[in-house]
């Protein structure tokens, strides 16, 4: 699997985690396809209250998906609503289960989609 990161906002050590389940893509997307739909939306997820980082995720079995950091668990829940989860069901015509939890690591709090 092969991983690109966009990096964006605070320093990893203030970082909370938020890996988003990979997606099945459609045989339409291809890597080159895949690689600059990456580009073009990264300058986007400056702007989402608490974001910290995303590392965009794309494998040669034409799995795609990416690993977000978050300032609170409330802004990755509000984020993984709306206009982002539309537009995974436009996109990809898949619905992403996404499950949240919580753990302590060194006094941060690490949250986690899967």
């Amino acid at each position: 699997m092969q991983r690109f990161s966009v990096r964006l906002g605070l320093p990893l050590s203030r970082a909370s985690v938020a890996p988003a389940q990979p997606i099945k893509l459609p045989a339409t997307i291809g890597k080159n396809e895949c690689l600059a739909h990456f580009h073009k939306i990264a300058p986007g997820f400056a702007k989402e209250k608490g974001f910290i980082r995303k590392q965009f995720i794309w494998s040669e079995n034409s799995i795609a998906g990416g690993v977000y950091q978050w300032e609170t668990l409330a802004d990755a829940k509000a984020f993984h609503q709306g206009p982002w989860l539309d537009g995974i069901l436009s996109r990809y015509s898949v619905y992403p289960e996404i499950t949240f939890a919580v753990a302590e690591q060194s006094g941060e709090v690490i949250y986690i989609i899967c």
